[in-house]
């Protein structure tokens, strides 16, 4: 699918001048994934995209920033540790990332200390229940088209929810990893039907692909959009070869 919205930028500038006009916003530290963006998952979960929870048997890596009216400076860690030892182990990987590897299911706290402060944060782990492959598109297709650069290795657990395991790597087909622990180069594959394994959480997921080279039908999400003026608008569209959608194709708007 393909999605077109006009873009609008706003800023706000709610810090111009001396420091105490920053009084009355928010100063803290704050922990991000390094490995989970929210394009990535937030057309899919919008209502409870937050940190995402890291696969049992993998490994997911995060920052921490210090927060401080509209700056965003990364902290210099001094310490990382699991509140409870037996629930996850964490690793300094550099100055200002760390490695969490979880345990046991659920939520552990951790505690990050450093120069601008510290901060506690509860980090969650689930297993792995299947693997997909989706599109940059929203949805899981079917197919993907020839020339698409990538497919997306998506970790879910029982509930459907996303996981990340940053160790994720193919153990057996023709395929390898992109520039991202989740994405999987298609590379100049012709088309064809195909099967690979991931070993993701620390074991191997069979997955298929298809690749095709040719589409039967383009198809709107729907037949008449009306929109108001200087209000984005989204137009969607569909890719089909027979009943199966196909993602990656290389689209171009004529208006």
């Amino acid at each position: 699918m393909r999605r077109l919205a006009p873009l609008f930028l706003l800023t706000a500038s709610a810090c111009i001048g001396t420091s105490h006009e920053c009084e009355n916003i928010i100063q803290e530290v704050r922990v991000h994934s390094t490995d989970a963006s929210i394009p990535e998952y937030v057309d899919t979960y919008p209502s409870s995209f937050g940190l995402p929870a890291t696969a049992l048997g993998g490994t997911q890596r995060f920052r921490a920033d210090y927060l401080s009216c509209d700056a965003t400076t990364p902290m210099m860690l001094s310490s990382v540790r699991a509140d409870d030892p037996q629930r996850a182990t964490l690793t300094l990987t550099s100055s200002s990332t760390f490695d969490f590897t979880p345990l046991s299911p659920g939520a552990a706290t951790i505690t990050v200390s450093g120069n601008l402060g510290s901060t506690s944060e509860a980090l969650h782990a689930a297993a792995i229940d299947h693997v997909a492959l989706v599109g940059q598109e929203l949805g899981e297709p079917g197919a993907f088209y020839v020339g698409a650069p990538l497919a997306m290795i998506q970790l879910l657990d029982s509930s459907g929810a996303p996981l990340v395991d940053r160790n994720v790597s193919i153990v057996s087909g023709a395929f390898q990893l992109g520039d991202a622990w989740n994405h999987l180069a298609l590379g100049s594959m012709p088309a064809g039907q195909y099967s690979l394994a991931v070993n993701a959480g620390g074991q191997a997921w069979p997955l298929d692909v298809t690749l095709v080279d040719h589409l039967t039908g383009v198809i709107p999400e729907k037949e008449n959009v009306t929109g108001v003026t200087n209000e984005p608008t989204d137009v969607c569209f569909f890719a089909y070869l027979g009943p199966v959608l196909v993602a990656g194709v290389p689209w171009q708007f004529s208006f």
